[in-house]
């Protein structure tokens, strides 16, 4: 083996060492245990909140009820991304190349680091801000379990939809194509040791799939049904308001729809997906999406 074989091979032998090291490798949060001198990145409903020990010590004793955020500083969120895989052995190879991407074996994944191509994405906790000894960041993490589909897990809804954007780019619609994101509709609480994964809740639960473009082709089918025009708005206004109404599922798979519309309607709903979770954690167990509208509504009236 050559001297720069050699050199090639030890970068890439500590860069594995360095992201199986890394508190993000297994969990968003460390445990004080294992980390001692981890910076806590929390969530209230302030804002963000930075303390370390000092705030870790009022969560153990149940004084402060606080939210779990990343180490990018977005509430902590679970979110998977479906692709339809075309070619395996491709996208492995597009992978391979990427300065952002590397191989963990003991978990049979490709993560995706804050590192390389990736460190030009703008998070509420930037690069630069993250101190250097919990570098690298793991963003999200791939999972090619078959020869026909892949999937990446994300921790909070801003990385779903950069992840999108950022592999959209890179990766061919012929080699592998976005097709569905699976959320959990819910934030959580901090805890001691590791955070909520998504094993914990896209594997065991069921999971309520639904549509937009479904209840669109219901909504005319409502409308076409009655020939009085007034009658007719009138039933597919009440159908909108009796779905609006219902609770929102705490784990649902929908159509990303990304290769037609863009990423405006993704980030769209995921956006009041998460403040109806906000509600939630604040108390508002009722909340819904018809309460939301109807809290746009009135805004745009006033």
């Amino acid at each position: 083996m050559g001297k720069k074989s050699r050199k090639k091979k030890e970068r890439a032998e500590k860069r594995n060492n360095a992201i199986a090291d890394s508190p993000e490798h297994q969990n968003e949060v460390s445990d004080k245990e294992s980390n001692p001198d981890k910076e806590y990145s929390f969530v209230n409903g302030k804002g963000l909140v930075r303390g370390g020990k000092d705030i870790e010590a009022e969560v153990q004793k149940g004084r402060k009820r606080i939210m779990l955020a990343t180490m990018t500083s977005e509430p902590y969120q679970l979110a998977r991304i479906y692709y339809d895989l075309f070619n395996k052995k491709k996208v492995e190879g597009i992978f391979s190349r990427l300065r952002c991407m590397d191989h963990d074996k003991v978990r049979d994944r490709w993560v995706w680091l804050y590192h390389g191509e990736a460190k030009k994405l703008k998070f509420k906790t930037s690069y630069s801000q993250i101190q250097k000894r919990f570098h690298p960041i793991v963003l999200g993490s791939f999972f090619l379990k078959t020869d026909e589909e892949m999937f990446i897990n994300v921790n909070s809804f801003d990385r779903a939809t950069k992840a999108i954007l950022f592999f959209n780019k890179r990766i061919p619609a012929e080699v592998a194509r976005v097709t569905d994101i699976e959320v959990v509709n819910k934030v959580f609480q901090t805890r001691v040791g590791s955070p909520p994964e998504h094993e914990d809740y896209l594997d065991k639960c069921c999971v309520e799939r639904s549509d937009g473009e479904e209840l669109l082709a219901n909504l005319m089918e409502i409308k076409s049904s009655i020939k009085d025009p007034d009658e007719s708005l009138k039933a597919v206004y009440s159908h909108v308001e009796d779905i609006s109404k219902k609770p929102m599922p705490e784990i649902e798979r929908f159509p990303t729809h990304f290769n037609e519309q863009g990423i405006g309607g993704l980030k769209a709903s995921l956006t009041m997906r998460q403040t109806i979770a906000f509600e939630h954690w604040a108390g508002n167990k009722n909340y819904t999406f018809y309460d939301l509208t109807s809290k746009v509504i009135m805004k745009k009236r006033a």
